[in-house]
């Protein structure tokens, strides 16, 4: 029945997605950061860890029913990657769901990437080129299939900045004052299909997509920062 696979694939992106997010959680604590210049974060509990796996677990597996497995797929994926790339605040990848966009309709993904980046060495320019090869591109090129709606695809990456010659150790301190920033990437329906048949030219995959400026978010009530 088409029903029951549809079913069965879900769920095992559910599975492989808390896998490949739990496999990144451990790593990155165990990781030594002085080549990323932060300061690692504190090691959860055991108890902890378990009760963030199974909220992950829940929210994959809601994602999965609401938007496709494969909208859960990049979800997972972009939490990885923002993990691997150096994240030292807390990292939290969100569907928001279908929204207006230039592209038309759009599914809105809201990626705060937990990422922080000197502001004394660093442009809007050079921050968009780590985001763009540490984060988007990996996961976007890694995807084999965008089936999902709307068909186009709004990501919403969330980072900050924080002087870290002003910090205590000279790295970057997530409990400590930061400018929230944010940038939005926008991939019509079109370049997604693109992407997916294996069609584009090398190279060209972001120069085809749609790059909003940065733009100050210190209206974002989350915290840390």
């Amino acid at each position: 029945m088409p029903e029951r696979k549809a079913n069965r694939l879900a769920a095992q992106t559910v599975l492989a997605a808390v896998v490949w997010v739990i496999s990144a959680v451990c790593m990155a604590a165990a990781a030594d950061r002085d080549a990323t210049s932060v300061k690692p974060p504190e090691v959860d509990s055991h108890e902890a860890l378990r009760e963030r796996i199974e909220t992950l677990a829940t929210e994959l597996a809601q994602s999965a029913g609401k938007f496709g497995p494969d909208a859960v797929a990049l979800q997972a994926a972009l939490m990885l990657r923002s993990i691997e790339a150096g994240a030292v605040g807390p990292t939290a990848v969100g569907i928001q769901g279908a929204s207006s966009c230039s592209a038309g309709r759009c599914l809105a993904i809201d990626v705060d990437s937990g990422l922080f980046f000197d502001s004394d060495k660093t442009t809007a320019a050079t921050r968009l080129d780590y985001i763009w090869e540490h984060v988007a591109e990996p996961v976007l090129t890694a995807a084999r299939r965008f089936e999902f709606s709307p068909p186009a695809l709004e990501l919403i990456f969330r980072y900050r900045t924080q002087s870290f010659a002003a910090q205590l150790d000279g790295r970057a301190d997530p409990t400590a004052p930061a400018r929230r920033y944010r940038r939005r990437v926008i991939l019509s329906a079109e370049l997604l299909d693109d992407l997916a048949a294996g069609v584009l030219a090398p190279g060209t995959l972001r120069s085809r997509a749609t790059i909003d400026s940065e733009e100050r978010a210190d209206d974002d009530p989350r915290p840390g920062g």
